[in-house]
C-alpha cells in the first residue's frame, strides 16, 4: 500500500520547461513595449498575515499552446501516478517582500502541487522556499519535546523544473523573499491542487466504455467509504489493469491519503480498501480494445471542505 509521504519531490518533471521559461522571459523582455491585453494580467494578491505575491493565469503569460501542453502533461502524469486530477492553477511570481504565511488548503484539494520555473541555482535573493510542516511534528510524542522552527517545518527549494507535492491538510507557506524586484530574477511557480475524479479510463479504451457501469461503481464506493466515515478522513486512490479483452484485474492502491481519526480506523480502512479493490475488479468485462487501458477510481472519507 502506498501511504503518501509529504513532500514528494519530482525533479526534471517537464521536457519543455525551457520553452515555458523562455515565454515568461519574453513577456517581460521590453518594459516599454508592454500593452494592456498582453501585460496587464497580473493580480497583486495581498491578504495581511497570509498572502503577498503576484499571480496570473497560465495562458495570459505563457500562451495558450504551452499552457495547454503543460496541463495535459500534468493531468496524465498525476492520474497515472497518484490517481488525482489537477484543478486550474495559478502562475505566481514572488519578488522582494512576497511570501505566504502558514495555512492549510483542506477545502481546496487532496494534494497541493508547486511546479517551479525559477532559475534557482542563479538566484539573487534569499527565502522563497516552500515551508511544510513535517508529518512527524503532528505526533503527540513530538509535542512533549522542545522544538525549534527547523524541527517543525521543512524548507524545500524551488529548483528549476521541480514538482513538489504535499498533503493539502498540512500547514505550509512560502518563506519571505528578500533581495530583488526584477521579475526575471524572482520565484516563478505554477501551483494548484489535485483532487480525485469519478472512475475514469486511460488508454486505448475510450472513457465512454464506463458510461453504463460508472454510476453503480461510484455508489458502491461511496457506500463502502460511509461504513468508516467517522473514523477516517481523506482519500485512497485505486488503479486496475484493463486487458485488451476488457477483463479488469490487478486492482491496487495508488496513493493512500486516508488519515485515521479513531482507534478502530486502521482496521476499518484495511477492510474498506479490500472491498473497494474487489468491487473494482468486478466491473468487467468492459468492451474489447486494440491495446490495454487502466481504470482509476477513488475511495473517500469526508468530502473536500468537510473536515472531521
Amino acid at each position: 500500500m502506498s501511504v503518501f509521504q509529504s513532500p514528494a519531490i519530482h525533479d526534471d518533471f517537464c521536457a519543455f520547461a525551457p520553452e515555458m521559461r523562455a515565454a515568461f522571459e519574453a513577456h517581460f523582455a521590453d518594459p516599454y513595449a508592454m500593452a494592456p491585453p498582453q501585460h496587464f494580467v497580473w493580480n497583486y494578491w495581498h491578504v495581511p498575515g497570509r498572502y503577498t505575491y503576484l499571480r496570473s493565469e497560465l495562458p495570459a503569460v505563457l500562451g495558450r499552446e504551452l499552457a495547454s501542453r503543460f496541463m495535459r502533461h500534468l493531468e496524465t502524469w498525476s492520474l497515472l501516478r497518484y490517481g488525482l486530477k489537477p484543478r486550474v492553477p495559478w502562475l505566481s511570481l514572488y519578488v522582494n517582500g512576497c511570501e505566504q504565511g502558514l495555512h492549510n488548503d483542506a477545502d481546496n484539494g487532496r494534494l497541493a502541487y508547486v511546479y517551479s520555473l525559477t532559475r534557482w541555482q542563479d538566484r539573487r535573493f534569499s527565502g522563497g522556499e516552500t515551508l511544510l510542516l513535517r508529518p512527524e511534528a503532528r505526533s503527540a510524542k513530538r509535542q512533549t519535546r522542545p522544538s525549534s522552527l527547523g524541527d517543525l517545518m521543512q524548507a524545500v527549494s524551488a529548483d528549476f523544473n521541480r514538482l513538489i507535492l504535499f498533503d493539502d491538510r498540512l500547514p505550509h507557506g512560502v518563506a519571505r523573499l528578500s533581495g530583488t524586484m526584477a521579475p526575471g530574477e524572482g520565484r516563478l511557480v505554477i501551483h494548484g491542487h489535485l483532487v480525485e475524479t469519478e472512475p475514469v479510463l486511460i488508454g486505448a479504451l475510450p472513457d465512454e466504455a464506463l458510461q453504463s457501469p460508472r454510476q453503480s461503481l461510484v455508489d458502491d464506493l461511496e457506500r463502502i467509504g460511509a461504513q468508516a466515515d467517522a473514523a477516517l478522513h481523506g482519500v485512497v486512490t485505486l488503479r486496475a489493469d484493463v486487458a485488451r479483452t476488457g477483463v479488469v484485474a490487478n486492482a491496487r492502491v495508488l496513493a493512500d491519503l486516508g488519515w485515521v481519526l479513531a482507534p478502530e480506523g486502521e482496521a476499518r480502512k484495511r477492510t474498506a480498501i479490500a472491498q473497494a479493490l474487489s468491487r473494482l475488479e468486478s466491473i468487467g468485462p468492459l468492451p474489447q480494445a486494440q491495446a490495454p487501458s487502466v481504470l482509476i477510481a477513488a475511495l473517500r472519507w469526508g468530502q473536500i471542505g468537510q473536515n472531521s
